[in-house]
């Protein structure tokens, strides 16, 4: 059995909300350089989300991420970076509203029935 060592901090398997597999541009802010660093989602759910990015990020940091989403209202949402591996992080998202989480949520379900 491999070990979860290296990983950073991984939160402990429990509920999750369901995950879209996606694959679409997004782009992530890092404070408080306003540093840009672009990347792809891989996927998405109501709580977090999964990207390939080309730059270095630690787990624990607070990142903003911005989602350019066709036929809606552009989102930009805070997310904590839960983990890294291979160029993969995860985020789990820090909603500022109620509001920011249903239009997430509604983009989410859009992208479902459209298949991304």
């Amino acid at each position: 059995m491999g070990t979860d060592e290296g990983l950073g901090h991984v939160r402990s398997f429990g509920y999750r909300a369901p995950r879209v597999t996606a694959r679409f541009p997004v782009a992530i802010t890092i404070p408080p350089s306003a540093v840009a660093v672009n990347g792809v989602c891989r996927n998405i759910g109501e709580e977090g989300m999964a990207a390939e990015l080309n730059h270095p990020l630690e787990p624990g940091i607070e990142v903003m991420v911005n989602f350019g989403v066709l036929d809606f209202q552009p989102l930009r949402i805070s997310a904590r970076v839960e983990y890294q591996r291979d160029g993969c992080f995860g985020f789990i998202f820090v909603f500022e509203s109620g509001t920011q989480r249903q239009q997430l949520r509604s983009w989410i379900r859009t992208l479902a029935e459209d298949g991304s």
